[in-house]
């Protein structure tokens, strides 16, 4: 008997996913925005959501009006209960009343969302959503023209827009013919009496860079509204639940045809998280998520490598350089890229070596061709960190601040956020491990001794300056001194415990299990610490990033059994409770962002190295 479709077994859960498809910038879905301080979106219905903004911010609420209301004074954005019932599948949403359906959507193509319906569905935006007073959204009814009905076209700020286009029926606005850009608007899509049925498309316009001109033949809209006329509405669903599909197969070829709830959901998260190559990313790219966190940060894209990798080698690779790319000329990396803007404000750890000898253990073929610009720009990164970030009192690199370190507002960094960490040491001597033995590979001979070299420094200076006998110190980067603390950043050399001595690892190994290992995980802050908040962010929670490299290290040092406890207790933690941004470490709930790429990402990196390392044992 076959095996079901992983779309077919699968329903996503819109409260805590988005409602997207790989490649595509558009997405759906009931959690918008609701990052701390803008709790913009009450939940009540599905929000119409750009990845072109940043941190997701909801365009417009979507609500079917099954009483036939008309067009009311738009309220912004609905507190009160949505009148129909949603139900969501890969490839299409379905709006319900009293057992029926009044409105479905499917994704017609990477631009665009169709929806049919026959009740009236208003899309109503709320001004919370913009705190600018000028230049917000602005939305305008648009005159037939060459076959196109009348539509309506919205902009707002960078962003492209959307042309809202009707296939059948028409479209109405309230506040769509007014200079003002402080109101709340609403677009309504509706038949007639004697047809209520009605079809839309909402398509995201084109304003691709250096493009050839367009004729209006070619014009995207028309374009749009020619494929809907030549496509039904089922066999778009087919379409993208059969991509979904053989995504899900490929991705994750340990299941053998029969992938798991938890395999389905992880490919489902980095599946809707993927766009396409545009504006400021220079290749696809996986996002963090198209709930709000929807950017690549430059130490998260190195967990989604290594996860996707699995699929297509290159794919993993341009996983790295997507933000290589935008890497300054004294080698430092940005914070985060999104479609809009490069951020600078701070940078992130560098663990691009990391990831990059963990691709060349999983693709030991890799070409010379492939690897050389990545050994290039690895370099750079590396030589940033040793030349800029250095100061008087001591040999190792600092971190300016909690961000760049990744660890935000970790306890490690309450005293002053200049500080000498261990975690930032091991990071670079495994950089300079990886680049020396690639230099080798390339003969660079000259540059393999380099490397060598700077991971012997960086190593002795981390025993010699930091480890106090019992455990890792931090160092306050101006005055020197050294500090104690309680947050599981002192123990992050365990991601390069195969370079340190014995008894250091054994001390390490002690301390971590007694004082952060829960039943689910390695807890960022000690569980008995006065600091420690179960919702704390980097002051408590488990998150995947750390508890990845960590295991990576005593798996490599030979700790099979500490590096086994690690890895089973975050799979059944994923299989429990999603992939989420992190988990209460004593409860394993959720919390934060809950369709998050770098947890989905190293769930099925372990998966795949636990079904390879059992796989062994029987041969």
């Amino acid at each position: 008997m076959a095996s079901p479709n992983p779309s077919s077994m699968f329903q996503p859960d819109l409260k805590i996913l988005p409602w997207s498809r790989r490649g595509s910038f558009l997405s759906l879905s009931r959690t918008a925005r609701l990052a701390p301080p803008l709790n913009l979106a009450p939940q009540t219905d599905l929000y119409l959501v750009s990845q072109c903004v940043a941190l997701s911010v909801p365009m417009f609420a979507l609500r079917p009006l099954p009483g036939g209301l008309g067009l009311n004074e738009p309220p912004g954005f609905h507190d009160s209960p949505l009148p129909t019932t949603i139900k969501a599948t890969v490839p299409s949403i379905q709006w319900s009343f009293e057992s029926k359906t009044v409105c479905e959507a499917t994704l017609q193509d990477l631009r665009s969302i169709r929806l049919r319906g026959n009740v009236p569905l208003a899309f109503d935006s709320d001004v919370r959503s913009d705190p600018s007073v000028y230049m917000g959204m602005y939305v305008f009814e648009r005159p037939p023209h060459d076959g196109l009905k009348a539509g309506v076209e919205v902009t707002y700020k960078t962003f492209s827009g959307y042309r809202f286009l009707p296939a059948k029926g028409y479209l109405t606005t309230v506040n769509g013919q007014t200079n003002a850009f402080r109101v709340n608007r609403r677009i309504q899509i509706q038949g007639t009496d004697e047809d209520p049925q009605w079809e839309l498309i909402i398509h995201e316009l084109d304003v691709r860079e250096n493009m050839p001109q367009m004729t209006w033949k070619e014009n995207s809209c028309k374009l749009a509204i020619e494929d809907a006329k030549n496509t039904t509405f089922e066999s778009m669903e087919r379409k993208t639940a059969k991509e979904f599909d053989d995504f899900v197969l490929s991705l994750c070829p340990w299941a053998g045809g029969k992938p798991t709830e938890a395999d389905v959901l992880a490919s489902y998260v980095t599946w809707t998280s993927m766009v396409r190559a545009e504006h400021k990313f220079t290749k696809e790219a996986i996002l963090m998520s198209k709930l709000w966190m929807n950017k690549v940060w430059s130490w998260d894209h190195c967990f989604n490598a290594l996860a996707i990798a699995t699929l297509d080698q290159q794919l993993g690779l341009d996983q790295l350089t997507v933000v290589f790319d935008h890497q300054a000329p004294d080698g430092r990396l940005p914070d985060s890229v999104d479609w809009q803007n490069i951020e600078w404000g701070f940078t992130k750890p560098p663990i691009q070596g990391w990831a990059l000898s963990r691709l060349l253990t999983q693709f030991p073929d890799m070409s010379d061709a492939k690897l050389q610009p990545l050994y290039d720009a690895t370099a750079r990164l590396t030589d940033f960190w040793m030349d800029t970030r250095r100061g008087d009192t001591s040999r190792l690199p600092f971190w300016a601040h909690g961000n760049d370190s990744g660890w935000d507002n970790s306890t490690a960094f309450d005293s002053t956020p200049m500080v000498v960490g261990p975690d930032l040491a091991a990071y670079l001597l495994l950089q300079a491990s990886c680049l020396e033995q690639v230099a080798k590979r390339l003969r660079r001979d000259s540059e393999s001794e380099k490397w060598s070299n700077m991971r012997d420094l960086l190593t002795n200076a981390l025993i010699e300056e930091l480890w106090d006998g019992e455990s890792f110190l931090l160092k306050n980067a101006i005055t020197g001194e050294t500090l104690k603390t309680t947050a599981l950043l002192q123990f992050m050399p365990l991601a390069a415990a195969r370079h340190l001595p014995d008894e250091v690892v054994d001390k390490m190994v002690t301390s971590i299990m007694s004082k952060h290992l829960s039943e689910w995980g390695l807890a960022t802050e000690e569980l008995s610490s006065p600091h420690y908040e179960s919702d704390g962010y980097w002051r408590g929670p488990i998150w995947a990033p750390s508890t990845h490299l960590v295991e990576s290290g005593l798996r490599d040092a030979g700790r099979i059994d500490m590096a086994n406890e690690i890895s089973t207790r975050f799979l059944r933690l994923c299989e429990k409770s999603g992939f989420a941004e992190n988990f209460d470490a004593i409860t394993g709930e959720g919390l934060r962002d809950l369709s998050y790429t770098w947890t989905s990402a190293v769930y099925l990196v372990m998966r795949r190295e636990a079904v390879e390392r059992d796989n062994a044992q029987l041969s």
